[in-house]
């Protein structure tokens, strides 16, 4: 009994929340058919295998095409780039590059005074990651390139300035095994303009 109420009380919330989004009128940017381009720029956050955190910055590009109501799939490309330093002295620093790309869905979740239209979805795709370690005694070694498949969720919101442009944030987490001393969780936070056609 106390599993068919809890299984009622997330339909009857489920149904609210999307019965609301259908009544937002910057809704009509999520019919079938219709496309969305996302700009972002963003941090990617990495949990390293010594409980630090290491940050890239970098900006990402996003195209959707709503197959049906509500609901998109599309595709990404990311470029991001930072320099660290290994030691407190700063003796020696790396400079960690990489490209993204690969296939998003994402699900309009429901609105929030008209303008606020929140969704969630996940991606999947491919990270090329390249390293260059410097040393303050001018020596130099080339890490080799890291590689592999990354996939993860993400949620967001947007906000509507006019009937086909929207402010964008998103945040998310992805796992890919194409890092070594950068690790292979990773935090990710966007934000960014979308634009409705």
């Amino acid at each position: 009994m106390k599993k068919l109420f809890i299984t009622l009380l997330v339909l009857s919330v489920s149904t609210v929340f999307y019965a609301q989004s259908m009544e937002s009128p910057y809704f009509d940017n999520f019919e079938k058919g219709r496309s969305l381009v996302n700009v972002f720029l963003g941090n990617d956050i990495y949990f390293t295998s010594d409980i630090n955190l290491k940050r890239t910055q970098g900006f990402e590009g996003q195209y959707e095409y709503c197959i049906k109501k509500g609901v998109s799939l599309g595709i990404f490309a990311s470029y991001l780039r930072q320099n660290f330093e290994f030691d407190n002295k700063g003796e020696y620093e790396s400079k960690y590059s990489d490209f993204s790309f690969g296939v998003i869905a994402n699900y309009q979740l429901f609105h929030f005074i008209d303008r606020f239209i929140f969704y969630g979805g996940g991606k999947l795709g491919y990270k090329k990651s390249s390293v260059k370690f410097e040393s303050s005694q001018n020596e130099l070694a080339i890490e080799p390139d890291y590689s592999g498949i990354l996939g993860g969720l993400q949620v967001g919101t947007r906000f509507f300035l006019s009937d086909r442009i929207a402010a964008h944030i998103e945040v998310g987490g992805y796992y890919t095994p194409a890092h070594s001393e950068l690790g292979k969780l990773v935090a990710a936070t966007r934000v960014g303009v979308s634009f409705g056609f």
